[in-house]
């Protein structure tokens, strides 16, 4: 089966409002023009199979080699399922031996991990060993939920995406910026560096550069997923990061 990605900026707009590329999300994407293309047809498939290790591997291997042919420069977020952390097939061994064919450094890569109902300690044992080899962890899609807080106090991530429908009008949206103030009181507390994603408007994008303890922020203010082919040109008018690890 064909397994493909498009790639989202994630911006570092701390210095500049137009945004430093900082990094880019590997998003997976199936056949196209069939209803495996996007993320949610693919996995409800590989789920009824009992596939979603072998078929989110496979996403993973080829965000990172797409990536690795066309190296625009910044981190390499990638998402990864809870049942590939448990599985056998996922190992660090196997991973960093294909990032260095690549000639990938494992410190360019970030997982991106959500709360999927997996007691996250069980997480945590596997995960270790690639923050071992300074591979990040981000926690997805936070919202400050009960099972996101035990996620972060086990996986201690590095960075804590902004869930989209807090950010998505908060600059009109006194709850969310409520919201959004306690979050960044606890990156702060854990030493996590917060993103936040889906700014979709001027207004949005405005609130959020303003506020300094924000620097990376993604959405499609900012850029929209696009072929590796066409990174680069969609992102010409940014900087883009080339950090050292």
């Amino acid at each position: 089966m064909f397994i493909g990605a498009l790639y989202q900026g994630i911006h570092d707009v701390s210095k500049d409002s137009s945004g430093t590329v900082y990094g880019y999300e590997a998003l997976v994407r199936g056949p196209q023009n069939t209803h495996l293309e996007k993320p949610s047809g693919l996995f409800c498939y590989a789920q009824a199979r009992g596939i979603v290790p072998d078929i989110d591997m496979q996403a993973l291997y080829m965000g990172c080699k797409i990536f690795a042919a066309n190296d625009p420069g910044g981190k390499l977020f990638l998402n990864i399922h809870h049942e590939t952390i448990q599985s056998q097939i996922f190992n660090k061994e196997t991973f960093t031996s294909f990032l260095s064919e690549l000639k990938l450094s494992p410190c360019r890569i970030v997982f991106d991990i959500h709360d999927q109902g997996t007691d996250p300690a069980i997480l945590s044992k596997k995960i270790s060993s690639f923050k071992n080899v300074e591979i990040g962890i981000a926690l997805d899609e936070y919202k400050l939920s009960l099972g996101q807080h035990k996620y972060l106090i086990e996986l201690r991530p590095r960075y804590i995406k902004v869930d989209s429908s807090i950010i998505r009008g908060i600059s009109r949206d006194r709850i969310k910026q409520e919201m959004l103030k306690e979050i960044i009181n606890i990156c702060k507390d854990s030493h996590a560096i917060l993103i936040a994603e889906g700014v979709e408007s001027e207004d949005d994008a405005s609130y959020v550069s303003d506020n300094k303890a924000i620097s990376l922020v993604q959405g499609y203010y900012y850029s929209r997923p696009v072929e590796v082919t066409n990174m680069l040109k969609s992102y010409n008018n940014h900087e883009i990061a080339r950090m050292p690890c």
